[in-house]
């Protein structure tokens, strides 16, 4: 009960709601799934329900303030579905797992949903190790916090009719709880790595995922090829197209604008693969780090040990000079 009253009383309210979503189902999931004596399974339901509502009470030095102003704001009487939806994904920003610059024109969301190569690697394999009942569970909450998160998602739709959740929005903000998923099965596809008996490269997922990572940084080198070298025959020849075939006086707007756009998206574009842009920078080269690895896994053939090893120092090094561009941070000197 403390630690709820603390979760309401020091975090935004849509955060606290979505952790207390995830914990009753984690509950009803763990009183349903094991044969607990069902003594024990209504004793789990009822101290997570008393610990809930003992923490709310605590909370309300925080959420009875919230809840009044709330009726003053433009969310009286909740946000409408085009307002909470704001923020969905696109399925196309999902390529961001392993390159965070990519953001298609018109098709992005702006989310940060970075993991790396080596830890998107883990989920699969951790993904694929036969189904326990917490492994199970988690694979589920990652499944339901992507459906919950991207554009016009139905599910998205039936949360957002419910009593306290139509205050909220973002359905992206739904993979913080996604994100915990990953890790965990990404901790299942450490351990599955650990344990191999065989040599790791052998695996069928990792020679998939091996060549699946090289056409990915083929398909990155070329287009920065073709953008450096014909980016602005490219350029050229669309703002030709749409002057010529696309433009209607009769609807008001001039030819400036739509120039303007395309110029705006195609330089969007551009900034993709752009080597001046360390967001760009510092994700590719992490990704060719874990090629590299992947291939010497197969030619050195490296234990499991050392695979655990290296991926380990890899991800470290990846997360901390990738996530690091993302994030807004503070010096100890200017808080303390």
């Amino acid at each position: 009960g403390l630690i709820v009253g603390m979760a309401w009383i020091s975090s935004n309210s849509q955060w606290t709601i979505m952790l207390l979503t995830a914990g009753g189902i984690f509950t009803l999931y763990l009183v349903l799934r094991f044969h607990y004596p069902w003594r024990d399974r209504l004793s789990l339901l009822a101290t997570y329900a008393l610990s809930v509502t003992l923490g709310s009470f605590a909370g309300l030095v925080q959420l009875w303030p919230a809840y009044v102003y709330a009726a003053l704001s433009g969310r009286s009487g909740g946000l409408s579905y085009a307002e909470a939806t704001v923020g969905a994904l696109w399925p196309t920003d999902f390529v961001r797992f392993i390159l965070p610059s990519f953001s298609l024109p018109f098709l992005a969301s702006g989310e940060t949903l970075y993991l790396g190569a080596l830890t998107l690697l883990l989920l699969i394999i951790g993904w694929r190790t036969p189904s326990v009942g917490i492994k199970k569970f988690f694979a589920w909450l990652l499944m339901g916090c992507i459906l919950i998160s991207v554009k016009f998602s139905p599910l998205f739709w039936i949360i957002s009719q419910l009593p306290g959740y139509r205050y909220f929005r973002g359905p992206s903000r739904w993979m913080f709880l996604g994100y915990f998923s990953i890790a965990v099965l990404a901790g299942f596809g450490l351990k599955a790595i650990a344990e191999a008996k065989g040599p790791v490269a052998k695996e069928t997922v990792v020679r998939i995922y091996r060549w699946l990572i090289g056409g990915i940084v083929a398909l990155v080198i070329l287009g920065w090829f073709f953008l450096h070298f014909f980016g602005n025959k490219m350029l050229n020849f669309l703002t030709a197209f749409c002057d010529d075939h696309l433009f209607n006086e009769a609807n008001g707007v001039a030819l400036e604008f739509y120039n303007k756009v395309i110029y705006q998206a195609f330089e969007q574009l551009r900034g993709i693969i752009s080597w001046h842009n360390p967001l760009f920078i510092w994700p590719f080269l992490f990704l060719l780090i874990s090629l590299v690895f992947l291939w010497s896994m197969k030619r050195y053939n490296l234990s499991s040990k050392w695979v655990v090893r290296l991926i380990t120092v890899i991800m470290i090094g990846n997360f901390g000079l990738v996530t690091g561009g993302y994030f807004y941070t503070a010096s100890a000197k200017s808080v303390f």
